[in-house]
């Protein structure tokens, strides 16, 4: 499938293009050594430059590189006629430090109306945006002065959108807003004129020392208006999640989007385990070949990405899917013709990592190294020596590599032997005929009473791939497996499987092999819980030496406890000396969720119950009119409510942005943002602020709210006015943002 297949343009070039009402577009993604730069859409003319130093910058994640501009450089546009009314003109560029002094940044000429040219400037003083008439005199303008806007302006890779809309009563309003591409909040400059829109012919740079080493790229005009309200977005969001390559995807996302965009050659449907729990979150989309894009995917998440045997058609099974799986082959060794020999497993080290380091593509890496256990990195006796790992993912942030490496460690250091081959004969074994049909890679399967030669325990794997054999006289079906252990994982409630593993525990005294008292010593960590205190969490299942047994009840609340015990559930019956290691015979494993992090082998939970859930994150907005004049609550601003577990932690970030009216603050006053959560005001950290009059609004601000408990919560962020200064402060429609994210933590 992937023969002859040229790497995938980036996000932005396959994105742009598609958009409706599109006239002119310019990736600017040229070789180094280019003089112009071409365009995908018919009919459109080359971009005509100097000065610019083509792919010279490379680090926007959703564009090839792109130029950077020298001392002097210029750039000049033609764009195709049309008879729409009204425009937008968009942008990305990466401009490292302000202008001291007033500097043009981009000039848009304008024909049939009386506004002719749009001028955008920046500068230490603000963001500057001009509406002239055909003698380049000033039909309007207004200066953007709010510190937040000007320092979001520079010092990253941000995208500008400048953009007319119908104001009503025969005016047009003109409108600039920039946002780093990373981020969801928004900074305008918008002035309104008596003309109409009229539509653009040209678009035009012109630049010097105070813009050198600025990267620009992918220019984009299209004929479609604004509301013509101030403060409103762009009508085109074509560059949205394109322009940092969907940075903050999940895997599946991807490879669904990846499947739509490509529905040509690409046919994927996938798997998914639990709807409710997020997959992997990825890193920018790079170009590359879509078979190669997708495996990166499937690498970052964990899951399996194979073809299906009908038809050319590409299949995932994510990560969660393959937790806690039902059994879907269940074979029996005693059974005439369901396991044939040979039945053989390995204790090779073809799977074997101990010593892992895993890095995010761009940023952080974080290494674990399974230091005690028989596969620990130690020598022989005490371990196996080291089986190192290094890989790097495509991941959203620096703190993904420190759950996943656990985890991969975790998968890398399983106690148990491989079964590479298990057979089956449908010819000898035909009532197995539809549930054998009805497997798929990654299912589960488990053989009951294993000969004698081998471990009493059922044999559970994981069916990683097969080879099926059909002929006059035989149908016999081979699995290549891998052990399903590592992947049964913690279920909150769950009897078995949400009991967490003592730190260290011996037997404190030897036992006969039909003896039913447990006597043990714990060593590290918290001691067992005791029946007349937990009741309820009898009985449970431990393991000593091979041997299961099942615990009825426990006497003692010190680290000396004694147990009653059901021997051999198993199977084993034997002595057991004094000093033999005590565990769970099914310890609690964390899964490798979204912003958890895992329970790694080697390592034991101290607490005895466990609650964990993927995080969510919410947005809101809200608008509000200001008029008041002593200390109290200004804005009744952007309010969600949420349903959180016990325990719950929620971080979140808000502003409030008087201009979206129109109407700026009148009087001086000392403002700052609040949040109020069930009523109560979270205190700040702080960010108190003089907001004088013609302030933007107040900072952003965080609050880290901790140990919430279970129920529905009510957020609302506002404005409060904290002195009483002299004259009424108003502001009309002003715009406020939250932005939190919900955490539901293990404790």
């Amino acid at each position: 499938m992937g023969q002859g297949k040229k790497a995938l343009d980036s996000t932005l070039r396959r994105r742009i293009p598609s958009s409706t009402g599109m006239l002119a577009y310019w990736p600017m993604e040229d070789e180094q050594g280019a003089t112009a730069a071409y365009s995908p859409l018919p009919n459109v003319l080359p971009l005509t430059t100097t000065g610019l130093d083509f792919a010279a910058e490379d680090s926007l994640g959703g564009s090839s590189p792109l130029p950077k501009l020298t001392n002097p450089a210029s750039l000049m546009t033609r764009v195709p006629g049309t008879t729409t009314v009204g425009w937008q003109v968009e942008f990305v560029y990466n401009l490292p430090t302000m202008p001291a002094a007033q500097t043009e940044i981009v000039r848009v000429a304008v024909t049939g109306a009386v506004l002719r040219t749009v001028v955008l400037y920046a500068s230490t003083a603000g963001i500057r945006i001009e509406m002239l008439d055909k003698d380049d005199a000033i039909l309007a303008f207004f200066l953007n002065t709010g510190e937040p806007s000007i320092a979001a302006f520079t010092g990253g890779w941000n995208r500008v959108a400048i953009y007319s809309g119908d104001a009503g009563g025969g005016q047009t309003r003109v409108q600039a807003t920039w946002r780093d591409v990373s981020a969801n909040i928004r900074y305008y400059a918008s002035t309104f004129a008596t003309t109409t829109q009229g539509r653009v012919t040209t678009v035009r740079g012109l630049w010097g020392h105070a813009t050198e080493g600025m990267a620009i790229g992918h220019l984009a005009v299209s004929g479609t208006p604004g509301t013509g309200v101030s403060g409103s977005p762009p009508a085109s969001s074509i560059f949205e999640g394109a322009d940092d390559g969907f940075a903050g995807e999940s895997v599946v996302n991807r490879m669904a989007r990846l499947a739509d965009e490509e529905a040509a050659q690409l046919d994927l449907s996938w798997r998914v385990g639990d709807p409710s729990t997020s997959s992997e979150r990825m890193g920018p989309q790079r170009p590359s070949t879509l078979l190669d894009l997708l495996g990166e995917a499937a690498e970052t998440d964990g899951g399996i990405l194979h073809e299906r045997l009908d038809r050319a058609v590409l299949v995932y099974r994510d990560r969660a899917s393959l937790y806690n799986q039902r059994v879907a082959l269940a074979l029996d060794y005693l059974a005439t013709g369901e396991v044939p020999p040979p039945l053989e497993p390995t204790e090779d080290d073809q799977n074997l990592r101990n010593d892992t380091t895993v890095t995010c593509s761009g940023g952080s890496s974080d290494r674990v190294v399974q230091a005690a256990g028989p596969l620990s990195v130690n020598p022989p006796p005490a371990g196996v020596g080291p089986y190192d790992e290094s890989l790097t993912l495509s991941l959203y942030d620096d703190t993904q590599p420190e759950r996943i490496v656990g985890w991969r460690v975790h998968l890398g250091t399983v106690d148990e032997a491989r079964y590479p081959t298990i057979s089956v004969w449908l010819h000898a074994a035909p009532h197995l005929i539809d549930t054998v049909l009805g497997m798929d890679i990654g299912d589960r399967l488990t053989i009951a009473h294993p000969p004698a030669w081998l471990p009493p325990d059922t044999i559970d794997q994981h069916a990683l791939g097969y080879t099926e054999v059909l002929s006059q006289f035989e149908w016999t079906l081979t699995y290549n497996c891998t052990p399903a252990s590592p992947w049964q994982v913690g279920v909150e409630g769950d009897p078995a499987l949400a009991r967490a593993d003592t730190a260290g525990t011996v037997l404190n005294g030897a036992m006969t092999a039909t003896t039913t008292v447990c006597n043990v010593n714990t060593t590290v960590g918290p001691r067992w819980v005791d029946s007349a205190t937990y009741p309820s969490d009898f009985p449970f299942n431990i393991r000593v030496g091979g041997e299961v047994m099942r615990v009825n009840s426990c006497i003692g609340t010190t680290v000396s406890q004694s147990f009653s015990v059901t021997r051999s559930i198993n199977g084993v019956a034997k002595a057991q000396a004094s000093g033999t290691d005590v565990r769970l015979a099914t310890p609690t494993i964390a899964a490798l969720l979204e912003d958890h992090m895992p329970i790694l082998s080697g390592m034991r939970l101290t607490s005895l119950r466990l609650n964990w859930a993927r995080p969510e994150v919410y947005s809101a907005t809200g608008t509000g009119d200001l008029a008041v004049t002593g200390t109290t609550t200004l804005i009744p601003g952007a309010e969600i409510t949420v349903t959180t577990g016990a325990n719950a932690r929620i971080i979140a970030d808000g502003a409030v942005n008087f201009l979206n009216g129109g109407t700026a603050l009148t009087a001086s006053s000392f403002c700052s943002t609040q949040l109020v959560v069930d009523g109560s005001t979270i205190p700040t950290f702080g960010r108190w602020g003089d907001t004088a009059a013609g302030s933007q609004g107040t900072p952003s601000q965080q609050w880290d709210i901790t140990s919430l408990a279970a129920g529905t919560h009510t957020l609302r962020l506002s404005a409060a006015r904290t002195s009483a200064s002299t004259g009424t402060v108003t502001a009309v429609g002003a715009h406020s943002v939250l932005i939190f994210s919900v955490y539901e933590q293990i404790v």
